[in-house]
C-alpha cells in the first residue's frame, strides 16, 4: 500500500509528486485523463498510476491521504463527490490547490459530518518550488494534520537553520486564507517593481546596464528577494540582441488570489490600499486598447526623461519603506481575521515560513520575525523599532521619488499608497472629523466629541 495519492496531474501536481517520491515516500497518483497518467508513469517509473479512481484510492494505506491539485472552484467539489463514496471513516483529502477559504470551511464541515477530514493547504512556490521545495501552509484539524506532517515537513523548502517552510497555521480554512494574503502581498510587491523599472528607465533612458545595476544594489542584505532575483535574470534576456521584456505586452492577468483579498479586507474593514492598488492595477492594464486611445488625447504632454543621480541614491531607503508599508498592512489584515475568526494562526511563524519556497521570499522577513519574537501582541509592524526606523529614514527619500515619478507622469499606486497608508496609521488626529460633521449634516447620523462623552447631533446648517 502506498503512502499517499495525488490527484491533478497539472504542472503542479506532477511536480509536488515527483517531490514527494523523491523523499522516500510511495505515491499513487491519478488523472481524469488516464493517457496523462500513463504518460507521466512512464517517465517516472517510480510512481504508482491508476486507471480507476477505485484503483486509486485502494492503493493507498489507511488512514487514506489524498492531495488534491486541481482547478479552485466547483471542480474542488465534483472530485470530493467522486471520492466521497469510496472513503473509510478517518480518510484525509488535502486540498493543495487556490481555493478561497470559506469554500475550504464549508468543504470540512460537509465532510467532518460524514467522518471524513479535509485539510486545506495553501501551497507557494510555482512549479520550481513545489518539485524543489514549496512553502506549504495547512490547516484543519490538527489530529489530521498530524498524519500528513512528517511528508510535508520533508517536501517542503529549508531555511538556513534547517527549518521547514511548513507549519500547522490553525482551525478551518486559516491555511488557505493566509495563502490568500501571501498572494495579495505578493501583488502588491510585484507592482512595486514595475513602478520601480518604471521610475529606472526615466532615470537611465538611454542606458540599460545601469537600470540592470539599480535592481541589482537594491538585491542586497534586507531587501534580496526571489522577486528581485528573477527580476534582474528578466532585465537580461535578450531575444536576437534584443531584449526579451521589451517585447512583452503591457497586460498583466491574474488569478482571482488578489482580488479575494481585497474584498476580505472591505468585508472586516482592515486597510490593505496598497493590495488594493496592485489588483486596480492590473485591471487597468487590461484596459489596453482604452489606454492607447486615451494617450493620443494627450500625446505630448509628460515631461522628458531626465538622469538625477540623487534619486537613484534615495532608492533603496525608498523601497524599505515601500515594503514595510505593504507588509504592514498585509499582516494587520491576518491579525484581524484571525481574531474574529479565532483561528489561532501563530503570526511569527508565517514570517518562518515565507523566507523560503514561495514568491515573496526575502530576508525582509527575518525583520518580521524579530518584530513578532520581540512583541507576540504587535498591532502593526509601524510601530516595531526596526520598522519606526525604516519609516524614519526612508521617508524623505520615498517623497522625493514620487514627487519625480508624479511629475514624469508615471502611474505609481503601490508607492503612493505605501506612503499614504505610513502618513494616516501614524496620525493621531485626521480631517475625517470633516466627513463626520458632513454625515451628521444630511442624514442625522449622529457624532462623538473629544471634549465629552456621548453621541450627540447638531442642527448644522442654523
Amino acid at each position: 500500500m502506498n503512502n499517499i495519492g495525488v490527484y491533478g496531474l497539472g504542472v503542479m501536481g506532477q511536480s509536488l509528486a515527483r517531490n514527494i517520491m523523491q523523499h522516500g515516500f510511495s505515491v499513487s497518483v491519478y488523472n481524469i485523463e488516464t493517457e496523462i497518467t500513463k504518460q507521466f508513469t512512464q517517465k517516472y517509473p517510480k510512481l504508482f498510476g491508476y486507471e480507476s479512481l477505485e484503483a486509486f484510492v485502494n492503493s493507498l494505506e489507511k488512514p487514506r491521504k489524498i492531495i488534491l491539485i486541481v482547478t479552485a472552484g466547483r471542480v474542488v467539489d465534483s472530485v470530493i463527490a467522486s471520492l466521497k463514496p469510496l472513503l473509510a471513516k478517518g480518510d484525509i483529502l488535502i486540498d493543495c490547490g487556490n481555493s478561497y477559504y470559506e469554500d475550504t470551511q464549508r468543504r470540512m464541515q460537509s465532510l467532518q459530518q460524514d467522518g471524513f477530514y479535509l485539510i486545506g493547504s495553501g501551497v507557494s512556490g510555482g512549479e520550481k518550488g513545489a518539485l524543489h521545495g514549496p512553502s506549504i501552509m495547512p490547516s484543519g484539524e490538527y489530529r489530521a494534520y498530524c498524519e500528513i506532517a512528517d511528508i510535508f515537513t520533508a517536501i517542503a523548502a529549508k531555511n538556513e537553520d534547517g527549518t521547514a517552510c511548513c507549519t500547522y497555521i490553525g482551525k478551518e480554512g486559516s491555511g488557505h486564507f493566509v495563502k490568500m494574503v501571501h498572494n495579495g502581498i505578493e501583488y502588491a510587491d510585484m507592482q512595486l517593481l514595475a513602478e520601480l523599472y518604471a521610475i529606472l528607465k526615466r532615470l537611465y533612458p538611454k542606458d540599460r546596464a545601469a537600470v540592470q545595476k539599480a535592481f541589482h544594489q537594491l538585491n542586497q542584505h534586507n531587501l534580496a528577494s526571489y522577486l528581485l532575483d528573477i527580476t534582474e535574470d528578466i532585465l537580461q534576456k535578450k531575444e536576437q540582441e534584443e531584449w526579451l521584456l521589451d517585447k512583452v505586452l503591457d497586460v498583466a492577468k491574474q488569478k482571482g488570489t488578489g482580488k479575494w483579498t481585497a474584498c476580505v479586507s472591505l468585508e472586516y474593514g482592515v486597510p490593505v490600499p496598497s493590495l488594493i492598488e496592485a489588483v486596480e492595477a492590473r485591471f487597468l492594464s487590461s484596459m489596453k486598447a482604452q489606454r492607447l486611445q486615451a494617450e493620443q488625447c494627450y500625446a505630448g504632454t509628460q515631461d522628458e526623461e531626465t538622469s538625477n543621480e540623487q534619486l537613484a541614491a534615495d532608492l533603496c531607503k525608498a523601497v524599505l519603506l515601500a515594503k514595510t508599508s505593504i507588509y504592514a498592512q498585509g499582516f494587520s489584515l491576518i491579525a484581524a481575521v484571525n481574531a474574529q475568526c479565532g483561528y489561532h494562526i501563530d503570526t511569527k511563524q508565517l514570517a518562518v515560513i515565507w523566507q523560503n519556497g514561495c514568491i515573496i521570499k526575502s530576508e525582509f522577513l527575518k525583520d518580521i520575525y524579530q518584530a513578532y519574537d520581540k512583541d507576540a501582541n504587535l498591532t502593526n509592524l509601524l510601530v516595531s523599532d526596526q520598522f519606526t526606523e525604516y519609516v524614519k529614514q526612508g521617508r524623505e527619500d520615498l517623497q522625493r521619488i514620487i514627487s519625480f515619478a508624479l511629475q514624469k507622469g508615471l502611474y505609481i499606486p503601490v508607492l503612493c499608497s505605501a506612503m499614504n497608508y505610513v502618513n494616516g496609521y501614524t496620525t493621531a488626529s485626521l480631517e475625517t472629523n470633516l466627513i463626520q460633521a458632513q454625515r451628521d449634516c444630511f442624514g442625522a447620523h449622529t457624532y462623538e466629541r473629544v471634549d465629552q462623552a456621548g453621541v450627540f447631533h447638531s442642527d448644522w446648517l442654523k
